[in-house]
């Protein structure tokens, strides 16, 4: 390894977790672009069933499947390759201000520009409920603004 990971190297590796969750018996959509348009993610699908309790099994059961899948190989081609789409300072600090702005919209207002992202998921969190969905998915979108440059080690 060179230490760079090629589109078609990470797209590889996510097509694996596909067709591992597969395998174990669920559906798995074909990897999609994140909000974020540069990760790739899977929808991974329980079997169908009209007991709720028995569903919320299968929802569990396939995520913990999707974990098993996504190797600890998966996670550093993954980690790798977002190391090589970190944004600018200055593209991440319009990243943050449109996150805050989306946040606004959420019904998450008076977010401070300087919170880290921990800070912003808690509060997030505190919100609760479609609120809270909403403000993930702010999060999702804009977690590009919190990818640094790493330092060489």
């Amino acid at each position: 390894a060179d230490g760079a990971v090629s589109d078609a190297e990470y797209r590889s590796a996510i097509d694996s977790v596909a067709a591992c969750i597969q395998a174990a018996g669920w559906q798995a959509s074909t990897p999609q672009p994140a909000a974020d348009r540069v990760r790739l993610t899977i929808g991974v699908s329980p079997k169908d069933t009209a007991d709720p309790t028995e569903e919320e099994a299968q929802i569990d059961a396939a995520l913990a499947t999707h974990d098993q899948c996504f190797t600890k190989d998966t996670t550093r081609i993954e980690a790798m390759y977002l190391a090589q789409h970190v944004p600018t300072r200055a593209a991440r600090e319009q990243m943050l201000t449109e996150l805050l702005v989306c946040l606004d919209h959420a019904g998450i207002p008076g977010v401070a520009g300087h919170a880290s992202e921990q800070q912003i998921v808690a509060e997030i969190t505190r919100h609760g409920g479609d609120t809270a969905n909403a403000g993930f998915g702010c999060l999702d979108r804009f977690h590009l603004a919190f990818n640094q440059p790493q330092s060489p080690a």
